[in-house]
């Protein structure tokens, strides 16, 4: 027979508490949605902002990730504005990221390129409420031509371990395929 004394029932009640709440981990990053939609993207998603458009057939017109964490789109003919958040560590170079979108009453996931592999333009797939519809980037993928055209060098098969890009831009600057490359 277990018996649990007053101070440790108080304890694990508020170490769950913490936990539920978002508490922040253990490398001093907070883990809270509103938190993590005032991080600036890492450099591996960045290389995905720029404008996504819809079909002219789903209801998002357009929805364009801005290099700063922010996004504003076009949603049942409504402008939308909000921030944005990816992952905080590089992922696999091979596995693009899932992206939330954040605005008052509103929360989008995106999945940038799902199942798709490399293509010459990028796409993210919405999904908010029960609905689902997949954007296309009017500008290339990002590729070793548009690396070298802006200074930067292809890794080629080994993305850099730091970035988890496969372009390595010049001091100061950032892949940004939907801007022309390496753009400061």
């Amino acid at each position: 027979m277990h018996v649990l004394s007053v101070s440790s029932v108080s304890l694990s009640l508020a170490l769950l508490s913490l936990v539920a709440c978002g508490a922040s981990s253990n490398d001093g990053t907070s883990t809270t949605e509103e938190d993590l939609s005032r991080k600036k993207p890492i450099p591996f998603v960045l290389q995905y902002v720029g404008d996504y458009e819809g079909n002219d057939s789903g209801r998002v017109d357009y929805i364009l990730l801005n290099r700063d964490g922010t996004w504003v789109g076009s949603i049942d003919g409504w402008t939308k504005h909000g921030t944005f958040y990816g992952p905080t560590k590089v992922p696999s170079p091979l596995m693009p990221p899932a992206l939330v979108l954040v605005t008052t009453g509103l929360r989008i996931d995106a999945q940038i390129d799902p199942g798709v592999g490399w293509a010459p333009n990028d796409t993210m797939r919405v999904t908010f409420n029960g609905y689902t519809q997949t954007l296309t980037a009017p500008w290339a993928s990002g590729n070793e031509a548009i690396c070298d055209a802006t200074h930067g060098a292809w890794t080629d098969d080994d993305a850099d371990p730091k970035t988890g890009l496969f372009c390595i831009c010049p001091a100061h600057q950032s892949f940004i395929p939907s801007m022309g490359g390496c753009v400061r």
